[in-house]
């Protein structure tokens, strides 16, 4: 009897092992299941994700924006007040006993004159654009100990094609279009020496080339910047005379003294540093100071009378939006 319980006891505890076996496997494949339905829940969110950026990606090109907004198309703009210095070449004026120790040289000793500058255009996808630029310059110096007074005035306006243009580290933009140009230089110098008071015009168009370069300093807000232009300029130059008088040429009557057509050279230089900050829209604002120099090639004046080239140095200051 005692051995029939013991083996009743047996099988009872190995069919309970029995029945509770296909629990156990059951719960090791739920538990499966539910880390692989997991997993594919995070790889279909990644995806999603993915996704997504693409088509950021896609809506930023079809905007027209091309290189990760390096040349995105928009607006350029800026304004700069340019404080030169006019440089004046010296004009030998002699009196009655003509040329040697009776020469008198006239050098106008302009002061630093604030003479502003503005630009506007607008830049493609790519980097091509259109720019148009005015600059004037005007000062005037009246009469001083011996009676000679000086004026001039110089303006330039620039309708150009731009291109800009990434190479490794430099950015460099390129441009050329048209110039028009205009200056003019007063000489007042009454009955002085028997010198006529002298007026000097010339007014033309030409073309205009200039190439830009900038160099970020890694780290920082701050490059170096530089930029050269050369311009030749074709046009009417008049050579007046505004009260009659006896001058070492002879009489001479009020109106004009010469009148040609001739070419000018205009040449420029800017070297400096400027500070810029990128915008949420593509663009670059940026502060810009300079060091600044022109050339204004000159012919002379009444046939071998004198020289009158010009030259402009000194700082600038500016403020614009770059693409």
């Amino acid at each position: 009897m005692a051995f029939s319980r013991k083996s009743l006891l047996a099988f009872l505890l190995a069919a309970l092992a029995w029945c509770a076996r296909p629990v156990a496997a059951n719960d090791v494949y739920e538990a499966t299941v539910s880390e692989m339905l997991a997993e594919q829940a995070q790889r279909i969110q990644q995806l999603e994700t993915h996704l997504a950026s693409l088509q950021d990606n896609t809506k930023l090109h079809t905007d027209g924006c091309d290189d990760c907004c390096d040349h995105c198309p928009g607006v350029i703009a800026g304004a700069e007040l340019t404080f030169l210095k006019a440089h004046s070449n010296a004009l030998a004026l002699t009196g009655p006993g003509g040329p040697g120790p009776g020469a008198v040289p006239l050098v106008p000793n302009f002061d630093y004159q604030v003479a502003p500058r503005a630009w506007l255009g607008y830049q493609f996808a790519g980097g091509l654009g259109l720019r148009a630029t005015w600059w004037g310059y005007d000062q005037g110096l009246p009469p001083a100990a011996l009676a000679i007074g000086f004026g001039l005035e110089a303006t330039t306006v620039d309708l150009e094609v731009t291109d800009a243009i990434s190479l490794g580290k430099w950015d460099l933009l390129a441009s050329g279009g048209l110039r028009y140009a205009r200056m003019r230089q007063d000489i007042l110098a009454p009955n002085i020496f028997d010198a006529p008071p002298l007026s000097r015009d010339f007014e033309g168009l030409g073309g205009t080339l200039a190439l830009s370069v900038r160099r970020g300093l890694a780290g920082t807000n701050l490059a170096f910047i530089g930029s050269a232009r050369g311009s030749l300029v074709y046009g009417d130059s008049s050579d007046s005379i505004t009260a009659a008088t006896l001058g070492p040429i002879g009489p001479v009557a009020p109106g004009d003294l010469l009148g040609t057509q001739r070419t000018t050279g205009i040449f420029e230089l800017r070297l400096g540093v400027e500070w810029s900050r990128e915008l949420s829209n593509g663009a670059r604002f940026y502060t810009q100071t300079v060091y600044e120099a022109q050339y204004w090639q000159s012919a002379q004046l009444l046939n071998g009378l004198g020289g009158m080239d010009v030259g402009f140095t000194g700082v600038a200051c500016n403020i614009g939006l770059a693409r």
